[in-house]
């Protein structure tokens, strides 16, 4: 039966895994809990010679707190000019750290496939899934009660991206079923943009968010290249408890996918790190970036994997505990 594995390194390590998965948000520089979460990936595969890991750069992905107007992550532009977009930089970084960590491991690189989120909804696989859970009664119930909480909208779990603009709004769009074709009508909010209303096809490839407690069904998704995905790889943030039920997001995860499969994936939460009991991470500008560790120690990968495998049980990491790896 799948289940949440919270930061038992050990069982991570010795598990029979065929096939790993993770995300990433291209919402800035790569950083010290991205690294660990491409290193819980790592480890998955360090005890299955023949088990491959996905990399996910989520440039679909979205959360509701970011008042009506937003621009997509797939739009985002590189704020250092080295990329066009945001999502190459990320990949590009990500492939760079995961070659490392691939030549620490002993792994050959070709276990490792890193793509776009975009890419994968241009598969009919995936499509017919959001179909099956958008536009069905028991999918938007499932969704509502599980992802939402039970006291919104299934809609609002979808943004569609305006073609004239980029810009994606937040309001939750309204279902127009057409012909059997599922549409998403909704308003765009940017002021300077000509478009007011504008509609998108769910399954039109690139042109809708997923907000991110959906996006993982992608695991249920077969590709027809290799073994489903058997665990995916979350960081620390999934742990924490999302609505007021108490129910972890990682459990949220689990559950919207055991709803929907039986084929669902075992999770795995790294833990949270921490700087004097404040979570570390990019949007509260006090973490690290990777590539400030790459200049600082040649050795990183190995001085990550330390602190980890020494503290395999700690749910909490706080810089206390880094200074000793990384100083």
């Amino acid at each position: 039966m799948s289940r949440v594995i919270t930061t038992d390194l050990a069982e991570l390590a010795n598990g029979e895994f065929q096939r790993a998965s993770l995300g990433l948000k291209p919402s800035g520089l790569i950083h010290l809990g991205t690294a660990m979460t491409l290193l819980h990936g790592m480890i998955a595969l360090s005890n299955n010679p023949n088990a491959s890991l996905d990399v996910t750069v989520m440039d679909l992905d979205f959360d509701l707190q970011r008042g009506r107007d937003f621009m997509s992550y797939q739009g985002k532009t590189d704020p250092d000019g080295c990329h066009g977009f945001m999502r190459h930089h990320t990949l590009g970084e990500a492939q760079q750290a995961l070659t490392e960590m691939t030549r620490y491991f002993g792994i050959p690189s070709d276990k490792i496939k890193v793509s776009f989120f975009g890419d994968i909804t241009e598969q009919p696989q995936f499509q017919k899934y959001l179909v099956d859970i958008f536009g069905s009664e028991y999918g938007r119930r499932v969704l509502k009660e599980i992802v939402v909480g039970g006291n919104g909208k299934s809609t609002s779990l979808l943004a569609p991206i305006c073609g004239s603009c980029s810009h994606s709004s937040t309001v939750p769009p309204k279902y127009k079923d057409s012909d059997g074709t599922l549409n998403l009508k909704t308003t765009c909010f940017n002021d300077e943009c000509a478009v007011k209303e504008y509609q998108v096809r769910l399954t039109e490839p690139r042109k809708v968010n997923i907000f991110y407690l959906v996006d993982p069904i992608r695991d249920l998704i077969s590709d027809g290249i290799g073994p489903k995905v058997d665990v995916h790889v979350f960081g620390g943030d999934y742990s924490l408890q999302y609505g007021v039920d108490g129910t972890t997001k990682a459990e949220r995860v689990l559950n919207l996918m055991t709803a929907l499969s039986d084929r669902a994936p075992d999770i795995y939460v790294g833990p949270i790190l921490t700087f004097n009991g404040a979570k570390l991470g990019k949007s509260s500008q006090n973490g690290f970036t990777v590539t400030s560790l790459r200049q600082n120690y040649d050795n990183w990968v190995e001085r990550l994997h330390s602190m980890l495998t020494e503290n395999q049980e700690k749910r909490r990491l706080d810089m206390s505990t880094m200074e000793k790896y990384f100083r």
